[in-house]
């Protein structure tokens, strides 16, 4: 089986992870420029070098960007993909993985039926002391093409949702569009930007990359302002990393409280209009 890896630093994990029998490719990204690839521009070269190579199993070191990379790279491939695998196997109708669920609480057994398969290892996690050596191996080299380089993401701002240090996020509770447009100014004030809870992301207020929780983004920033957000299991697995927690909501029984460091309860307008007035 040939494999085609995006870091050589993850080749022992990557071959730990399938085991034996295995040809390992590395898929080199040239920028131009040296300016920083977008999520789009990654995965639209590391198609070209899938393509090239003929790899059955494109393997990424798991990592806040995997989380956007792999699903946009699989979707490119028409194939399936997988997050923190520990175990990928090859099957006559497919592939078999096993990775962590529930919080990393339990591990699971996953059936893909798939040609070919996008995963997302993280270092060490299949045992890559006992890996076989690789004294060489194949690089692709594909080049992004041009227009495809951003900084930032399609949020539209300056600074990665991942990469920000300070976020002010917004839940069902800012009831629409336009409560959003308020988070922007308390946003803007702080040096930060606006994300989101699930619900707001499926109703359509905001975009989906605004999303952080299991299913969105993962982040870590200094200062995480919640507003409105209940805090359910989900969406705290995305933002339980962050350094300070400021949790803003109605309900005093909420359960974003319980992570949050500092908390106020009253009507979100409310409190944000007195720090904007007294900001202003």
């Amino acid at each position: 089986m040939k494999v085609l890896i995006t870091d050589p630093s993850i080749t022992a994990d990557a071959l730990a992870l399938v085991g034996d029998g295995t040809e390992v490719v590395w898929g080199k990204v040239l920028p131009h420029s040296g300016e920083t690839l977008a999520p789009d521009a990654c995965a639209n070269a590391l198609a070209r070098a899938v393509a090239e190579s003929g790899a059955e199993l494109v393997v990424v070191p798991h990592n806040l960007a995997a989380e956007d990379l792999v699903p946009r790279l699989a979707a490119l491939l028409e194939c399936g993909s997988a997050l923190e695998c520990r175990l990928v196997e090859r099957t006559s109708g497919g592939w078999e993985i096993v990775r962590p669920v529930y919080g990393g609480a339990i591990e699971a057994r996953f059936a893909l039926t798939s040609p070919r398969l996008v995963a997302s290892v993280e270092a060490g996690a299949g045992g890559a002391e006992g890996a076989p050596a690789v004294e060489s191996m194949e690089t692709v080299e594909v080049r992004a093409e041009p227009g495809q380089l951003v900084a930032g993401d399609s949020r539209g701002e300056d600074v990665p949702l991942e990469k920000a240090r300070r976020i002010v996020a917004g839940g069902r509770g800012v009831g629409g569009p336009d409560g959003f447009e308020r988070l922007g100014k308390l946003a803007a004030l702080i040096g930060g930007v606006v994300a989101a809870s699930r619900p707001p992301c499926d109703s359509g207020w905001v975009p989906g990359s605004y999303q952080v929780g299991i299913t969105g983004k993962r982040v870590a920033p200094e200062i995480y302002v919640a507003v409105g957000i209940s805090g359910s299991v989900q969406h705290l697995a995305g933002m339980s990393r962050s350094k300070c927690i400021i949790a803003i909501n109605s309900d005093p029984d909420a359960p974003i409280f319980r992570a949050a460091h500092y908390g106020v309860v009253g009507d979100w307008q409310a409190v944000i209009d007195q720090v904007l007035a007294k900001a202003g």
